[in-house]
């Protein structure tokens, strides 16, 4: 595959390899020799329908845009060409699931050629805030509480996370131990990953956190919190300390969105500033009447889940 130009962490070749170990494919599109556009994807199939989104544990996946110099007022219909010429690359499907990287500038295209775009959201702090004066007073106190109740402990025994996670979601949990492991493994490999533990007494992780970065921002990428400890500022703690590390690191600091409105409530108080995840979906007659009959048995979800 042709090198892309380095962003974000979850665009990156050996992130994909490790996600989806070759399960991931990347079409792409040359005008005259030169590379104007791609976009990385993994295809699966579910109950006999093809799908075509990220691969696991991978948050976004952006197309990569970039129309030779010309008018201003061209830029966009070439893009739309570049995203079109893309599209019509995918393998077949009837499912198409993508999310953009936070304030991805190219999702304009995406909604010209008619498919249905959605603001999802992630909460961000820009590697010059001071987070923690912006902080709700009471999650400011909870947070302070923690830290003379914990100790954070940073490096790169995932072991305690797993063993936190297992705590609190036992066989539920929807993220697979061996597709974390390699992906953690990859980005600590590259000096871009490691794990925050709050350490209470005797020992116990009352929560636990992975982070990952690239060259631009530090993300929250999963995290666990222990139901058996008493203290629920554990896992503030952790933020806090994380928000704190990437603007150490000159790092903006991305929460890495948020999976109900209550989550959402709770990263709010933080002070962050709110961004946008644009959500691009499109389904086929029979993909609906799929979703539509499987919705009518699961019942209502708790989740973002925007589907079109």
């Amino acid at each position: 595959m042709s090198a892309v130009p380095a962003g974000c962490i979850f665009d990156e070749d050996w992130w994909l390899d490790a996600a989806a170990p070759g399960g991931w494919q990347r079409v792409e599109v040359r005008w005259d020799q030169v590379l104007v556009g791609s976009l990385s994807f993994a295809a699966t199939r579910r109950m006999g329908l093809r799908f075509i989104g990220l691969p696991p544990l991978t948050r976004t996946a952006s197309p990569w845009l970039q129309p030779p110099p010309g008018a201003p007022g061209h830029a966009l219909m070439k893009k739309v060409k570049i995203l079109a010429a893309l599209m019509a690359q995918l393998p077949p499907h009837e499912r198409f699931d993508l999310a953009l990287g936070t304030n991805c500038p190219n999702a304009l295209p995406f909604v010209m050629l008619n498919y249905p775009v959605g603001h999802t959201y992630t909460f961000v702090a820009a590697a010059s805030e001071a987070s923690r004066a912006a902080m709700h007073q009471k999650t400011r106190n909870v947070v302070n509480k923690a830290a003379r109740d914990f100790e954070v402990v940073e490096g790169a025994d995932l072991s305690r996370f797993f063993a936190v996670l297992r705590s609190q979601f036992g066989a539920k949990s929807r993220a697979d131990a061996a597709d974390v492991q390699r992906l953690f493994d990859a980005a600590h490999a590259r000096g871009q990953a490691t794990v925050l533990c709050a350490e209470g007494a005797g020992g116990v992780d009352s929560a636990c956190a992975v982070l990952v970065w690239d060259a631009r921002s530090l993300y929250f990428w999963l995290s666990a919190r222990n139901p058996e400890c008493a203290s629920t500022g554990a896992l503030s703690l952790l933020i806090a300390h994380a928000a704190s590390l990437a603007h150490g690191r000159g790092l903006d600091f991305d929460t890495d969105g948020f999976g109900t409105h209550r989550s959402g409530a709770f990263l709010s108080k933080f002070g962050f500033t709110p961004a946008v995840r644009p959500y691009v979906s499109h389904g086929t007659g029979l993909w609906k009447l799929s979703h539509l009959v499987s919705s009518a048995l699961r019942g209502e979800r708790d989740d973002r889940h925007y589907r079109y």
